[in-house]
C-alpha cells in the first residue's frame, strides 16, 4: 500500500461523491447555487478526508 497516490485518491473521492450531494441539496429551496456549490464541495471534501484517513489506518494494521 506504500505506493498509493492518497493526494490522488482524495481527488478521485470527492469527484465522485460532489455530484451526488449537490443534487441531493436540490431540494434546499432557500439555499442559492452558489452556496448549495459551496457546501456540497466542503462536504466533498470532509467526506474524502476521513475516508482516506479510516484506509490508511487500514493499511497500517
Amino acid at each position: 500500500m506504500s505506493n498509493i497516490d492518497w493526494e490522488q485518491r482524495r481527488y478521485e473521492i470527492a469527484k465522485e461523491v460532489l455530484w451526488p450531494m449537490y443534487d441531493q441539496m436540490r431540494s434546499e429551496t432557500f439555499v442559492t447555487d452558489n452556496k448549495r456549490r459551496q457546501l456540497a464541495s466542503e462536504a466533498a471534501v470532509e467526506i474524502a478526508d476521513y475516508l482516506i484517513a479510516e484506509l490508511r489506518k487500514e493499511g497500517n494494521r
